[in-house]
């Protein structure tokens, strides 16, 4: 039995799938493959997988890398897995191309050489989204690419993965190293990102840009703080 539950998220609804094993589906709604993979005979009902996708989104949307993931149980051929398998791995806050991709699963296979346009194929028919990160692939040339939520969802994706990256990083600079300037201008970065992101979030909801606003306060707030400790240690 397949069982569904709806979330909202900053970038818009999402639905959720899952089985007695693990997560099948988390589909950005209207996107292309929608529910793609879905039971037509399935309940919306709340099951201990749905609750751990669920607080997996919240944390991750809350401004924080997850260190947990659900179970996951994602229908799709043998070549399919082994390319989601490879999505897994990247990084947080990095990014790949669909021929760095091709490349590593030949190596992996011990083949001289893989069909970029057959990953492509598998990562654009990715069932879990940004838990099996396919928004972190971009073509050759650094275009947002190949992602079946959206262009609009990926770049939205990866700019909020940018901002928690920048968020982290600001910590160690300010309090580990003590680099109090460059933490200053880390931190204007960090706040340019965080408008970009409310004015991406307010072209798919509102609410959660609205949310982000008492972030960029705190961020003004932030660097005022920042500048007047580089200030006072430099008198």
């Amino acid at each position: 039995m397949i069982f569904t539950q709806h979330y909202e998220s900053p970038l818009g609804g999402i639905l959720l799938a899952a089985d007695d094993i693990g997560l099948t589906g988390l589909w950005f709604e209207g996107q292309k493959y929608f529910a793609r993979t879905l039971d037509a005979v399935h309940q919306e009902q709340e099951t201990a997988v749905l609750s751990e996708a669920r607080r997996w989104l919240d944390v991750y949307f809350g401004g924080q890398e997850p260190d947990f993931t659900p179970p996951l149980h994602p229908a799709g051929s043998a070549f399919q897995q082994e390319v989601w398998a490879l999505l897994r791995r990247i990084p947080c806050g990095q990014t790949t191309t669909y021929g760095a991709l091709a490349k590593q699963l030949a190596a992996e296979r011990g083949l001289s050489r893989m069909s970029a346009q057959a990953v492509g194929g598998a990562v654009g028919h990715n069932v879990i989204s940004i838990i099996i990160p396919c928004h972190r692939v971009v073509g050759t040339d650094g275009s947002l690419t190949g992602y079946a939520g959206g262009i609009d969802k990926k770049a939205g994706l990866l700019l909020y993965t940018a901002q928690l990256v920048v968020n982290f990083f600001w910590t160690i600079f300010f309090f580990n190293l003590e680099w109090r300037l460059f933490s200053f201008f880390w931190l204007l970065l960090l706040l340019g990102l965080v408008i970009a992101m409310i004015v991406k979030f307010s072209k798919d909801s509102k609410p959660a840009a609205y949310l982000q606003i008492p972030y960029a306060l705190w961020l003004l707030f932030a660097g005022y703080l920042n500048l007047g400790v580089y200030l006072l240690n430099r008198a």
